[in-house]
C-alpha cells in the first residue's frame, strides 16, 4: 500500500529509460503473480495482483505525464503571479514617485522660507536702525517697529517648520524606496516559485524521487515473492 501511495505522487513525464524500467517492473510483478498462483493462498495471489496493478499504474503515470488540470493550475498560478508582479511594480513605483515629488516640493518650500527670513531680517534691521518703513520710508512708532520684529520671528518659525517637513518627506521617500525593493523582491520570488512548479510538472520527477518510488515497488514485490 505504501508503494501505491508513493507512486500516485508521480504525475509527471519520464524518459524512455524510466518507461523501460517501469515495463520491467510490470513484467517482474506478473512473474510473481504466476509463481504465487501455484503454491500460495488466495490472499497472497490478490496481493501479487495488487503489486502488478501498482506497477501498471506506475507505468501509466510515466507514459501519460502530468494531468491537464495540474498543468492548467500551474500555468494559471504563474500568470497570476506575473500579473501581481506588474501591479506591484506600477503601484510601488507610483508611491515612490509621489514621495520624491513631495521631497522636491518641501525643498522648494524651504528655499522660499529662507528667502522670506532673509527679507524679514533686513526689514527688521532697517526699521530698528532708521525708525522708518523699509519700503515707504515713512516714520515708524514703537508698535510698528515691533511688527517688523514679529514678522522676523514668524519667518524663523516658518523656516523651521519647512525644514522639519522636508526632513519628514525625505524619511517617507526612503521608506517608499525600501517598500519598492521589498515588494518587488517578494513578487519576483512568487513568480520564480510558480515558474519552478510549472517547470517541475513539465520536466517530471527528479532521479531521487523516481529511485525512491522504484525502491518501494521492489520492496513490495519482494514481500509478495517471500
Amino acid at each position: 500500500r505504501q508503494a501505491l501511495a508513493d507512486l500516485q505522487k508521480l504525475k509527471d513525464g519520464a524518459t524512455p529509460d524510466e518507461i523501460a524500467a517501469a515495463r520491467a517492473q510490470v513484467a517482474a510483478a506478473q512473474g510473481t503473480l504466476v509463481q504465487a498462483q501455484g503454491s500460495v493462498t488466495a490472499a497472497d495471489i490478490q496481493a501479487a495482483r495488487d503489486s502488478v496493478d501498482q506497477s501498471r499504474a506506475h507505468l501509466d503515470i510515466l507514459r501519460n505525464g502530468p494531468k491537464n488540470e495540474d498543468l492548467t493550475r500551474a500555468r494559471t498560478a504563474l500568470a497570476s503571479a506575473q500579473a501581481s508582479l506588474e501591479q506591484q511594480r506600477a503601484a510601488l513605483s507610483a508611491a515612490k514617485q509621489q514621495a520624491d515629488t513631495s521631497v522636491a516640493q518641501r525643498a522648494n518650500a524651504v528655499r522660499d522660507a529662507q528667502s522670506a527670513l532673509s527679507t524679514a531680517y533686513w526689514d527688521r534691521e532697517y526699521a530698528l536702525r532708521n525708525k522708518e518703513d523699509p519700503r515707504t520710508q515713512k516714520p515708524l512708532n514703537d508698535a510698528q517697529k515691533q511688527d517688523f520684529v514679529n514678522a522676523y520671528e514668524q519667518a524663523r518659525r516658518q523656516l523651521a517648520d519647512a525644514e522639519a517637513a522636508l526632513q519628514q518627506a525625505q524619511v517617507n521617500a526612503q521608506a517608499a524606496r525600501a517598500r519598492e525593493r521589498t515588494g518587488l523582491d517578494d513578487a519576483q520570488a512568487r513568480v520564480a516559485s510558480a515558474q519552478a512548479d510549472l517547470d517541475a510538472l513539465i520536466k517530471g520527477p527528479d532521479a531521487d524521487t523516481l529511485a525512491a518510488a522504484r525502491a518501494h515497488v521492489v520492496v513490495a514485490l519482494g514481500a509478495v515473492a517471500a
